[in-house]
C-alpha cells in the first residue's frame, strides 16, 4: 500500500466524495464542488446522465456553461446555505478595512474582480493594481508614491513576496493570469495582514 500522500490526486478524491454523497442521498442531482462551472462540467454531468447539478452559492457559472446546460438539458441549481455546512472562515470584522482594486488599462477588470470578492465575502486592507504592463506599473508606484510595490503572477508569488518585503501596492500581471486566477490572487492578498507603516 502506498502511504506517500503527496501522490494522491485531489481531483480523484473530489470525484470519490461526489459519488459517495450522490449515492448516500440517492438523488438525481449531482453536487459539484468546483469554484468555476464550465462547459466541461456540464459535459461531464450530461455524460454521467445527471439531469441537475448543485453548485455552491458562490460558484462562478460561465455564460458558455449556462448555454451548454440549456442545450443539453442539464439544470443548474445553487445550494442554499441552510443545506450545506459552513465552510467559509469568518473574517475579522474591521470597519477600517479597505480593499482598493484599480486598473488603468481596463477598469472593467477591476470591477469584475471586486464583484467576485464581494460575492465571496472577502474583505481586507490592500491596494491592488491590475496591469498588462506590471513592471512599468511597479516603477510608477515606487517613483510617484515612494511606496513599496511588487508585481505578482501567481498565488505562490504572493506568499514569497510578502515574506520578503510586505509591499504596500500589489501589481497583478494580467498577461499571466486569467480573470478567475486573478480573483484568487487578489483574495490571497486581501487575507494578508496589513503591512506596517
Amino acid at each position: 500500500m502506498n502511504t506517500d500522500h503527496s501522490t494522491i490526486d485531489p481531483a480523484w478524491i473530489a470525484e470519490v466524495v461526489r459519488e459517495v454523497i450522490q449515492r448516500l442521498t440517492n438523488s438525481k442531482s449531482s453536487i459539484v464542488d468546483e469554484s468555476v462551472i464550465s462547459v466541461r462540467t456540464i459535459e461531464e454531468a450530461k455524460k454521467s446522465g445527471t439531469p441537475e447539478i448543485v453548485v455552491a452559492t458562490n460558484a462562478i457559472i460561465t455564460p458558455a456553461a449556462r448555454d451548454e446546460a440549456r442545450r443539453v438539458g442539464v439544470a443548474i441549481r445553487r445550494a442554499n446555505s441552510a443545506s450545506k455546512p459552513a465552510i467559509a472562515e469568518k473574517q475579522n470584522a474591521n470597519p477600517q478595512s479597505s480593499l482598493e482594486i484599480t486598473d488603468r488599462e481596463k477598469p472593467q477588470r477591476a470591477e469584475a474582480i471586486a464583484q467576485q470578492l464581494k460575492m465571496r465575502g472577502i474583505t481586507g486592507t490592500a491596494k491592488v493594481v491590475l496591469s498588462d504592463q506590471p513592471s512599468l506599473e511597479v516603477f510608477k508606484w515606487i517613483s510617484e508614491t515612494k511606496q513599496a510595490a511588487a508585481a505578482v503572477n501567481s498565488l505562490a508569488s504572493v506568499q514569497r513576496i510578502n515574506s520578503e518585503m510586505s509591499p504596500r501596492v500589489w501589481v497583478i500581471d494580467m498577461n499571466e493570469l486569467n480573470l478567475v486566477a486573478a480573483v484568487n490572487v487578489v483574495a490571497s492578498i486581501a487575507k494578508l495582514p496589513a503591512p506596517a507603516l
